[in-house]
C-alpha cells in the first residue's frame, strides 16, 4: 500500500489524541505534547513536497512569525535560550503544522475522497465509543481500571449541566474538556453531512459514513458545549430548509426540525445566561464562562491601547498569558478564549486581516461547491470555534479543507474527456 495513504489514515485515526490524554496516562503537564496528526502530516509533506496547496496560506505563517518576533521586543518571555525561543515561536509552529495538515488534507480529498471519508468516519466512531465508555465508567455503570475511574469520575462531577432538579453529564472523550470534544464532533458532523447529502458522487454514500454521521451528531449534542450548540443552529437550520423542499428527505428533515426546537430553546437560555455573566464584570470573573471571556476581551483591548506599536502586528501569538498573569487572577498559560480577540491581540490588525481574508476565500469556495449549505457550514464552524480556549484544532482545519474541495473527484478531467469526445465525434462525422 502507498506509504502516504497509510500515514494519512493513521493521522485521521489519531486526530483526537491531543494533550487532553496526558492526565489519563499520568504525563506531567510540563511535558510538551505535539499531536500525532501534526507530526504525521509534516512527514507526509516532506515525502511529497510538490503538493499543490493554496499559496495565500503562506501569508498566515509569515505574519505569525513576524508577530511573534515583534512581540519579543515588546515583552521578553520567561526562560533563557531554547526555553525563551520555545515560548516565542510555540504558537506559530503549531499554526504552521495545522496549515500543513490543511494542505495535505486538500490534496488527499482531491485524489482519493472515498478513502479519506471512510477512515475519517472510523476515527469519529472510535472517539464516540471511547467517550461513552469513559462516561459510563465515570458514572460507575461499567468497570474501569482504577486510574481511569478516578480520572473519569472527577470529570463527570465537574462537567455536568443542571436542568432543574436533574444533572446531565457531558461527553468529553480523549479531550481536555467537553468543548473541544464537541468541536471535533461538530466538525465531523458538518463534513459527513456534506459528504452524504450534498453529493455528486453516490459512491461515498456508505453505511459506515452514516454510522459516523450519527456518532458525530450524538457527540456534538452530548458535549452540551454552548459554542458548539451555537454553531449547530445556523448549519442545521439552513441544512433543514434545503431538505424540507426535497420529497426524498422531507420526512427525515421534518422530524429533525421538531427535534431541533428544544435545542434552540436550550441554546438561547444558555446564551442569555452567558450574556448576563459578561455584563456583570468584577474581580471574581475566574471560572465564570461569560464573565471571564468578557474580562479577557476588555483586557486584550487594553493591552493594545497601552502598546500602540503592537496594533499592526500584535503582541505575538500565544503571548497573551504573559500579560494577563500580571493581574494576579490568571496563570501565564491563560488564553483570551475569544478567537477574534486572540487574532487581534496576538497577530495584530494586519494578521487578523490576513486570517479573515483566508476565511473569506474559503467561504467563496464553500458556497461555490455546496451552495447555501456551504455558507451555513462555514458560519457554524466559525461559531463553534470562536469561543474555544484555543482555535488550533486539526478537526476544524480538516473541515475547512473539505469545504475547499469539489464534492466529487476528477470533475475537470471528466469535462475535458467529454469535450474531447465531442470533438472526436465531430471529426468522425466530417469524414
Amino acid at each position: 500500500m502507498n506509504i502516504a495513504k497509510v500515514l494519512y489514515a493513521l493521522a485521521l485515526l489519531s486526530m483526537s489524541l491531543n494533550y487532553g490524554i496526558k492526565p489519563i496516562f499520568g504525563i506531567p503537564d510540563n511535558v510538551t505534547w505535539i499531536d500525532p496528526t501534526l507530526i504525521l502530516s509534516a512527514f507526509m509533506f516532506c515525502l511529497r513536497p510538490s503538493l499543490k496547496y493554496p499559496y495565500h496560506t503562506l501569508a498566515i505563517i509569515f505574519v505569525a512569525i513576524l508577530s511573534a518576533t515583534s512581540g519579543y521586543f515588546l515583552l521578553h518571555p520567561e526562560g533563557q535560550g531554547l526555553s525563551a525561543l520555545y515560548n516565542i515561536y510555540r504558537e506559530p509552529i503549531r499554526l504552521t503544522l495545522n496549515i500543513i495538515w490543511f494542505w495535505v488534507s486538500i490534496n488527499f480529498l482531491k485524489n482519493d475522497r472515498k478513502f479519506v471519508l471512510h477512515w475519517y468516519a472510523i476515527s469519529v466512531i472510535i472517539q464516540f465509543i471511547v467517550a461513552i465508555w469513559l462516561l459510563l465508567g465515570g458514572l460507575d455503570f461499567i468497570s474501569l481500571p482504577s486510574f481511569l475511574f478516578h480520572y473519569a469520575n472527577l470529570r463527570v462531577m465537574n462537567w455536568r449541566i443542571s436542568v432543574g432538579p436533574f444533572f446531565i453529564p457531558r461527553l468529553w472523550g480523549t479531550f481536555s474538556e467537553p468543548a473541544p470534544f464537541g468541536l471535533f464532533m461538530f466538525s465531523s458532523f458538518v463534513v459527513l453531512s456534506l459528504a452524504l447529502f450534498i453529493r455528486k458522487n453516490s459512491r461515498v454514500n456508505t453505511f459506515l459514513l452514516r454510522i459516523g454521521w450519527v456518532a458525530a451528531l450524538a457527540g456534538s449534542l452530548g458535549s452540551l458545549s454552548d459554542q458548539v450548540l451555537l454553531g449547530m443552529l445556523p448549519f442545521c437550520m439552513i441544512f433543514l430548509l434545503v431538505f424540507l423542499r426535497k420529497r426524498r428527505y422531507f420526512i427525515i428533515a421534518l422530524v429533525c426540525a421538531l427535534l431541533l426546537m428544544p435545542l434552540v430553546n436550550y441554546t438561547v437560555d444558555r446564551l442569555m445566561a452567558k450574556t448576563t455573566e459578561a455584563l456583570i464584570l468584577d474581580m471574581n470573573v475566574k471560572g465564570a464562562s461569560g464573565g471571564e471571556r468578557a474580562f479577557h476581551t476588555r483586557f486584550g483591548l487594553k493591552i493594545l491601547s497601552e502598546h500602540p506599536n503592537a496594533i499592526l502586528f500584535g503582541i505575538g501569538p500565544g503571548r497573551y498569558g504573559d500579560y494577563a498573569v500580571k493581574t494576579g487572577l490568571f496563570p501565564s498559560t491563560v488564553t483570551p478564549q475569544v478567537t477574534l480577540v486572540e487574532w487581534l491581540v496576538g497577530y495584530g490588525v494586519i494578521g487578523c486581516f490576513v486570517i479573515i481574508a483566508w476565511i473569506w476565500l474559503i467561504l467563496k469556495e464553500g458556497c461555490k461547491f455546496y451552495g447555501i449549505v456551504g455558507f451555513g457550514a462555514l458560519i457554524g464552524l466559525l461559531f463553534a470555534n470562536m469561543f474555544q480556549a484555543n482555535w488550533l484544532w486539526e478537526a476544524w482545519f480538516f473541515a475547512i479543507a473539505f469545504l475547499c474541495v469539489l464534492p466529487y473527484n476528477n470533475v475537470l478531467n471528466k469535462k475535458y474527456l467529454k469535450r474531447n469526445e465531442s470533438v472526436q465525434d465531430l471529426a468522425n462525422n466530417s469524414r
